[in-house]
């Protein structure tokens, strides 16, 4: 693959990442306004805290996007400086998860939101990606819908768990973590298979 095309795919990525990041904070602006005293402290500054990190990622995308430009070419050490700094984010969606860990609708819905804002980051992706390809995307777009359908699949499945966790006490809240890393995990592995299947035919 080319440096070109590599650069391409981390920017489409980061893009997601972006999309997905400002629509769970959104989410979480209203849930954290249901908490009371100590949660809701904790929680804002979980939500603080997944600001910092998503203007930190930002700021990096914006000097690989800038890069790109002068230079056409990307280095893997900045994906990798890239999936580090996204990393904090989602550590501090964990926390935000176990501030309010007392309260298991809240918990419910922060990962219900999160999945979908993740599901709507992808397909706004894919939509970009279909947009502008050509015939010989055919192939590739087969393989991405299969893969998104997947992904959708192992949501729901992982969303049924979720919703069947009425307290939360430990083994509830190991449930929603569980379910959570299901989520992510199925959206990374999808992501994965989507760069995969545009690399062959590029």
């Amino acid at each position: 693959m080319s440096k070109q095309s590599l650069a391409h795919e981390y920017l489409e990525w980061t893009k997601q990442k972006l999309e997905e990041i400002d629509a769970t904070l959104s989410a979480l602006d209203d849930l954290v306004k249901t908490l009371k005293s100590d949660a809701r402290t904790k929680a804002d500054a979980a939500i603080v805290q997944i600001r910092a990190a998503r203007d930190a990622f930002k700021a990096k995308v914006d000097a690989l996007r800038s890069d790109i430009a002068a230079s056409k070419a990307v280095a893997d050490d900045t994906y990798v400086s890239l999936k580090a700094e996204w990393a904090e984010v989602e550590l501090a969606f964990q926390d935000f998860l176990a501030a309010a860990a007392g309260q298991a609708n809240i918990v419910k819905q922060a990962v219900t939101d999160r999945a979908e804002a993740q599901r709507k980051s992808l397909h706004s992706s894919l939509q970009a990606i279909r947009a502008t390809a050509s015939d010989a995307l055919d192939q590739g777009r087969i393989e991405a819908d299969a893969a998104i359908s997947r992904l959708a699949a192992e949501t729901e499945k992982a969303a049924a768990k979720l919703g069947q966790v009425s307290a939360a006490g430990d083994d509830s809240w190991k449930a929603i973590k569980g379910g959570l890393e299901e989520i992510t995990s199925a959206y990374d592995r999808t992501w994965k298979k989507i760069s995969e299947a545009i690399a062959r035919i590029r």
